[in-house]
Order: structure tokens, then C-alpha cells, then sequence
């Protein structure tokens, strides 16, 4: 499945609680969220106002997330909330967490 750039900014802002990084780059908007006892999780998605993303780069974001990519799809459905996407990568993150970013 296809999802727009702008889709993947409104689940990450509006859903999730991303906020936009401090870090800018012109064709890409930075996002970060700052979770108790975790490291920062950060991810960038185009500015591109056409951009679409199939599904090899839907799977990268979804690794930036620290969610697999099946549970990616259901977050970004609507079938899982913010705070499951907090359960999940507190417990359950994958990848893992590095322990040199703790």
C-alpha cells in the first residue's frame, strides 16, 4: 500500500506525539519523541507535496519507529493508539535499541 508523505506527518504529529526536529534539511521534515527510560526516537519524511511511499520505504520508517512493519501498518490504520505504539516500543522494540543510545 501507497501512503502520502503528508499522511505519514499528520499520523506521526497528530497520533503518535512526534514533534519536528530542530534538525532541518530542505527535502526532508525531521521528526523526534522522547519517551521516559528510551532513547529519542527519530524519523524523516519528505517535503514533497506529491511524495508517496511505497512499501520498501514505508518499511524504513517503520524501523526508524522502532515497529515492526506489520504493526506500522496497523498504526498507521487506526486499528492501534498512541499509547500502543508507546507499550510497544517500551517492551518490544524493534529493532532493539542500542545499548550505547540508552
Amino acid at each position: 500500500m501507497s501512503r502520502s508523505a503528508k499522511d505519514i506527518r499528520q499520523c506521526l504529529e497528530g497520533k503518535l506525539g512526534f514533534v519536528e526536529s530542530e534538525h532541518k534539511s530542505d527535502d526532508h521534515y525531521w521528526y523526534e519523541l522522547h519517551l521516559s527510560g528510551l532513547p529519542v526516537i527519530t524519523t524523516k519524511v519528505s517535503r514533497g507535496s506529491k511524495a508517496h511511499y511505497d512499501d520498501s520505504l514505508e518499511a524504513k520508517v517503520a524501523k526508524q519507529l522502532h515497529v515492526r512493519k506489520s504493526f506500522y501498518n496497523r498504526v498507521m490504520s487506526c486499528e492501534l493508539d498512541r499509547q500502543q505504539y508507546y507499550d510497544e516500543v517500551s517492551t518490544n522494540p524493534y529493532p532493539p535499541f542500542s545499548n550505547k543510545t540508552r
